[in-house]
């Protein structure tokens, strides 16, 4: 049931895990209390067991890499 009521959201189960991780990481690198943690220890609190993984994947959703979001210190939501 549930992958039916996904797929009429237009997504899957797996992806929309992937974003919620994506979008907890990416308020993750700008909170003041986690600006000493790398990026690969950001993503790996995440769940993702490669930083490289985890890069190409933020960058796909945000546009820009976790390094590159942190230095801007921004959020905005994907479209």
């Amino acid at each position: 049931y549930l992958t039916v009521v996904f797929r009429q959201a237009g997504t899957t189960p797996m992806r929309s895990l992937l974003e919620m991780r994506l979008r907890r990481a990416s308020i993750m690198l700008l909170e003041p209390h986690c600006a000493e943690k790398t990026v690969a220890e950001v993503s790996r609190r995440c769940g993702f067991a490669s930083a490289a993984h985890f890069s190409r994947a933020f960058r796909a959703m945000f546009g820009t890499t976790p390094l590159g979001w942190r230095k801007k210190g921004r959020y905005s939501s994907p479209e």
